[in-house]
């Protein structure tokens, strides 16, 4: 600045991008200041911690999305190599004389958790059995034996600390034409033996082996071993667990928290549900109906109803997989004005040369003349503050 003056000048400090627009510290404000986020990003892989609590008959489509990321391309999905769980069970069989309900046992398979189930009566025949708990890590198919309902009552004699089986009573038996196997069970060991029949009915159970018995024992048949008019015979019908999620490029979509999993197919309706719809431009959840665990009706979506293709349908619930996903951590720098307002004011006289003025980079200044003398060959050099 070419010429001495005593001039009162205030001067305005606006904005300075190397503060956080979160600092309330800072003394300045304005645009231009910066959010920076420091978690999201990518997936990196997808690993699930609980639940698989569903059990597929043909691998899912998987979706990562949410309203950041709006996919609709399915993702490559892979279930256990075992059998995993008991997904429900075919009546094959049913006696039309059943007084009560049978008691039904899962056993073999090697399962991490055994399946439970109940037998469900019309009239006096059995038509379907209810899963009360589909088991978790059957290595093989298995076995499902049966006791009860009026056709069946064989009791086991246990010695007095209950570890040894002595005799059987056989009060009443199905008909048979060919012996079934018989189970024993004291809720912790399962021990099949063999029977005789005799005009077509169990007389005479064999005494196991087995002399380790840790309380009273329970005796079953086996289903689906013998052949006859009052004879039950089930199949269990198995299903495989979530394993994996394969990701086509790592890191995968630029997420910034944790994205909503769903799926659809893989032969699974009965979830209770979070709708995902989603066009690739456009995503929204809503709501389902569930009758008798069966989907029937999808409510239309409140929000955010403005899809311009058809979108996908997809399920998201905790039951069928609760996970974690690894993000790949980035950082978003957005200007925006600070919401603190407090805005620096300078004032200071003029009374020397004011030669330069050294600025954060990035950073804005106003000037603002109080009272202005008349400026000749006024040049103003702003250098970057290093």
């Amino acid at each position: 600045m070419g010429k001495k003056y005593k001039e009162t000048v205030k001067l305005t400090l606006f904005g300075r991008n190397d503060k956080l627009i979160t600092d309330t510290t800072s003394i300045y404000s304005g645009y231009d200041r910066t959010l920076q986020t420091l978690t999201g990003g990518g997936v990196l892989s997808v690993n699930f911690t609980t639940g698989n609590f569903i059990a597929f008959t043909t691998a899912p489509n998987i979706y990562l999305s949410d309203a950041s990321n709006k996919f609709n391309t399915s993702l490559i999905s892979s279930l256990s190599t075992n059998y995993g769980k008991v997904r429900s069970v075919t009546v094959n069989v049913t006696p039309t004389n059943f007084t009560s309900a049978p008691t039904i046992l899962f056993y073999g398979g090697a399962p991490v958790t055994n399946a439970t189930g109940t037998a469900v009566l019309t009239g006096n025949s059995l038509t379907s059995i209810t899963m009360t708990n589909y088991g978790v890590g059957y290595s093989s198919i298995p076995q499902i034996a049966w006791n009860g309902g009026g056709l069946m009552n064989i009791t086991a004699t246990m010695n007095g600390g209950n570890s040894i089986i002595t005799s059987f009573t056989i009060t009443t038996s199905p008909t048979f034409t060919t012996a079934p196997t018989i189970l024993l069970y004291d809720g912790t060991n399962a021990i099949t033996t063999t029977c005789t029949i005799t005009t077509n009915a169990i007389t005479s159970v064999t005494l196991p082996t087995f002399y380790n018995f840790v309380g009273p024992v329970t005796v079953y048949i086996v289903s689906g071993t013998g052949v006859g008019a009052s004879l039950l015979t089930l199949t269990p019908n198995m299903g495989q667990s979530l394993n994996s999620v394969i990701l086509p490029t790592t890191p995968y979509g630029a997420f910034i928290a944790a994205p909503t999993l769903s799926f659809n197919g893989g032969g699974v309706i009965n979830i209770t549900t979070t709708i995902i719809l989603s066009d690739g431009s456009n995503y929204t959840t809503t709501t389902s109906t569930i009758t008798n665990g069966i989907i029937t009706a999808i409510a239309t979506p409140a929000v955010n109803n403005n899809f311009t293709s058809t979108p996908v349908v997809s399920v998201s619930s905790p039951s069928l997989a609760t996970i974690t996903t690894t993000l790949n951590p980035f950082k978003y720098n957005i200007g925006d004005f600070s919401p603190y307002k407090n805005m620096k004011l300078l004032r200071f006289e003029l009374n020397q040369e004011l030669q330069s003025l050294r600025l954060a980079e990035n950073a804005e200044i106003f000037w603002e003349f109080v009272r202005m003398p008349l400026l000749e060959l006024m040049v103003l050099v702003i250098e970057p503050y290093v």
